[in-house]
């Protein structure tokens, strides 16, 4: 089997979660950080043939090895892999799962009550102006008419910050998302944002929807819904 290089495009974005992946059988690649803050999904176009799961401890590593053949063919045991181009070949020996983070359940997300879309160009605007900035936070705002997103500090009134208006809505809410969490794959995204619990104990949650990827990230505590 080879892989595309797409796929090893998204194996390189899923290390910047975890340097950890467990592969399973099927199209399906997840990864979670180890905090448990940032959950992605993405569909590849090869058949993983891994049985009940191959892990991976150090996926930089995993793919710093593939990066010495030019367009190698890997075939996948139990407890390891054989890396082959020509007369060369290299095997990979898989990690005990007990000593990897990964997602270990799906997410039961509820009905959203906002949904906008992010296109891969304001993504790319976000990332820009953090970085530039130096902030640490994202604000997805509505102020009851316009839906705009804010880069900066949280309660910080001098902080530089960046802001985009991107959506209309009739609701009025700050979800605030750490930067260091934003690591998407680039794409156009359906966003949802979901509330649940009830009174103080209620909060938010959000989940970014492509054709090929999925990513849950958690949305911080000092957000607030005026609704």
């Amino acid at each position: 089997m080879k892989l595309s290089k797409e796929t090893l495009s998204k194996l390189k974005s899923f290390s910047e979660i975890n340097s950890n992946i467990l592969l399973t059988s099927g199209k399906i690649l997840k990864t979670v950080n180890p905090s448990k803050s940032l959950l992605g999904q993405t569909t590849i176009e090869e058949e993983l043939g891994v049985g009940e799961g191959f892990g991976i401890y150090d996926l930089n590593e995993f793919l710093g090895v593939l990066s010495l053949f030019t367009d190698p063919d890997l075939n996948f045991s139990e407890k390891f892999v054989t890396i082959n181009e020509g007369k060369s070949s290299i095997k990979y020996f898989a990690a005990n799962k007990e000593v990897l983070v990964y997602p270990v359940k799906d997410i039961a997300f509820p009905a959203p009550v906002i949904t906008f879309t992010l296109t891969a160009d304001v993504i790319n605007s976000i990332r820009r102006a953090a970085s530039v900035l130096n902030v640490s936070c994202i604000h997805f705002s509505g102020d009851g008419s316009t839906l705009s997103v804010n880069v900066g500090e949280v309660n910080n009134a001098t902080s530089t910050s960046y802001s985009t208006s991107i959506a209309t809505t009739d609701k009025t809410f700050n979800a605030i998302l750490k930067v260091e969490h934003f690591k998407l794959i680039p794409a156009d995204y359906q966003v949802d944002l979901a509330l649940i619990g009830e009174g103080s104990a209620r909060k938010c949650i959000s989940r970014f929807t492509s054709k090929e990827n999925m990513f849950y990230i958690a949305v911080e505590a000092a957000s607030t819904f005026d609704f």
